[in-house]
């Protein structure tokens, strides 16, 4: 009903990685031709985010994906030197561009999807794992999955110890995250 009325929105892809494989993506039923690709290249955290709002605010996308959050810099980190050490990376940034990516997308019903990466906690005397930028993200996140790889399987379903890539396939694991919060501020 929605689409009727609206008409087709363009798709996003803000490849900060660098990784898009438009072959893959076709065969997995991309129309890549009509895809927005953003690249960027020398663009701090701030300058993607910027990119992103920008374009989001149009109204003219149904759906966005930033390639990967773990490769942003902040303008303060880029500005300083190599050797000083620096914390927090783009959690400010972040932070700020959550609060309005949850009211753009609110307003133009559109979909965003961050990839971000598991880092060791730093910080920690436990250890342990955790993601690049922050608590904001998480916390207005409607649903964060995470992947990791498992074991390759032949055609059969066969655990491969030893394998040949070209010839094995490989399982995904993957669990999910619910943040109880987002789930009634973005219901209807």
């Amino acid at each position: 009903k929605h689409l009727k009325a609206r008409g087709p929105l363009k798709c996003l892809f803000v490849d900060c990685e660098n990784t898009l494989d438009e072959d893959w993506a076709e065969l997995l039923g991309v129309n890549v031709d009509e895809l927005w690709v953003v690249k960027p290249t020398n663009q701090t955290a701030e300058q993607v985010f910027d990119i992103v709002q920008n374009l989001l605010e149009t109204g003219e996308f149904g759906l966005a994906v930033l390639d990967s959050l773990a490769v942003l810099i902040s303008q303060d980190v880029y500005e300083e030197s190599n050797e000083k050490r620096s914390y927090g990376g783009i959690s400010i940034p972040l932070t700020r561009f959550t609060k309005q990516l949850v009211q753009i997308c609110s307003r133009f019903n559109t979909t965003f999807i961050g990839i971000n990466q598991l880092r060791d906690k730093i910080n920690s005397p436990m250890g342990g794992k955790d993601t690049t930028g922050g608590r904001a993200w998480k916390h207005n996140a409607i649903i964060r999955l995470f992947f990791s790889k498992g074991n390759f399987f032949d055609e059969n379903g066969k655990d491969l110890f030893h394998i040949n890539r070209d010839e094995a396939l490989l399982r995904v694991r993957f669990f999910k995250k619910r943040h109880e919060d987002s789930v009634g501020k973005r219901a209807g």
